[in-house]
């Protein structure tokens, strides 16, 4: 009887072993955040896009917030619009498998920023999106994503401001930024309706727009066919951005309304 208990607890033991070495405890206390987006948020017009775009900064900003382990997996696509991310695509499958791979660090975030180039007269995937159609597409990656991962949040943000002049490889210009603005309510009904139904999907700080606006200062001056633009976050602006998405994240962690105030 001895000999037999004695072997029931080895084997407790090694299973307990094994589990631990592939599962550690900081990891399951930690924070998993998948970056969805388009250039602006894989850092396009920054000289280290790996150390300097909002994801990454995020990352050490949300360790030191929180207190927490944090990894992040940056998934923006330049020039991609919510037509490029639908369920299927090559990039939301991209953002499956980052998602898959950071289930183990702890709690699962989704940060969506998608709408600048669905703004553009012409030239990205699907441009210019309706209304009507960027709604249904928002909504058909949040629905395929919360499928897949019943336990994660997902938190929408507005799309920042652009130069009411961009004009580069696509045309954006004034038609462009109203299109931009009008999918600002879109993305606070489509949270209204998931929160409605129980669902975690949050709104990211609706000020970010009129922070970014007109502020020249956060931005890379580019040359574009209709005079110098400001479309891309600078260092400076990135690491403002990163501060709303952190902030809008450690809002839903601590149960407090989405406000965010960032210094100037």
């Amino acid at each position: 009887m001895r000999k037999t208990y004695l072997a029931i607890l080895a084997c407790v033991f090694a299973v307990f072993s094994v589990v631990s070495a592939h599962t550690p405890a900081s990891d399951a206390d930690g924070i998993g955040v998948v970056f969805i987006g388009n250039s602006i948020t894989y850092g396009a017009q920054l000289s280290s896009p790996r150390e300097q775009a909002p994801p990454a900064v995020a990352q050490a900003l949300l360790a030191e917030r929180t207190g927490k382990p944090v990894k992040v997996r940056n998934c923006g696509h330049s020039g991609s619009t919510t037509v490029d991310w639908l369920p299927d695509t090559k990039f939301f499958n991209e953002a499956i498998k980052a998602a898959e791979e950071l289930q183990s660090a702890g709690s699962l975030w989704f940060s969506i920023m998608l709408g600048t180039n669905d703004s553009a007269e012409s030239g990205p995937n699907g441009s210019p999106v309706s209304v009507g159609n960027y709604r249904l597409n928002i909504m058909r990656i949040v629905s395929v994503l919360m499928a897949r991962f019943p336990d994660a949040k997902i938190i929408l943000n507005y799309p920042i401001w652009y130069s009411p002049n961009t004009h580069n490889g696509a045309v954006y210009k004034e038609k462009g930024l109203a299109r931009l603005q009008s999918y600002h309510p879109v993305i606070e009904g489509v949270v209204n309706f998931y929160q409605s139904v129980g669902k975690p999907v949050y709104l990211g700080d609706k000020e970010v727009y009129t922070f970014f606006e007109d502020n020249n200062a956060y931005f890379n001056a580019e040359a574009g066919n209709s005079g110098t633009f400001y479309l891309h976050p600078n260092e400076i602006g990135a690491a403002k951005l990163a501060g709303f998405w952190v902030n809008s994240i450690v809002s839903v962690l601590d149960n407090d309304p989405l406000t965010v105030n960032v210094a100037n």
